[in-house]
């Protein structure tokens, strides 16, 4: 099981003060994107309707998946293993 703790801004208008409000996710697979069925809904065009899943691995460890390639510390991968910061 995968838990954690997702935290938004939202911004009631074009201003640059929002309000932080965080919600609890958890599940086996934690799916990503803009497809209503997602567990993270990320309402934006630029993202994919199921754009990546992050799983845990046999070892423990976290890892997210995409669908398609993705800039992560500004390399292109398709996966990779989620750590502390």
């Amino acid at each position: 099981m995968i838990r954690c703790k997702l935290v938004e801004t939202i911004h009631p208008d074009d201003t640059q003060v929002g309000t932080r409000v965080g919600r609890a996710v958890s599940g086996d697979v934690l799916s990503l994107g803009r497809a209503a069925a997602c567990k993270i809904y990320l309402p934006d065009r630029r993202i994919r309707l199921e754009h990546a899943l992050i799983r845990r691995a046999e070892d423990g460890a976290l890892y997210l998946d995409a669908t398609g390639p993705l800039l992560v510390d500004q390399k292109t991968q398709t996966s990779v293993r989620l750590v502390v910061g």
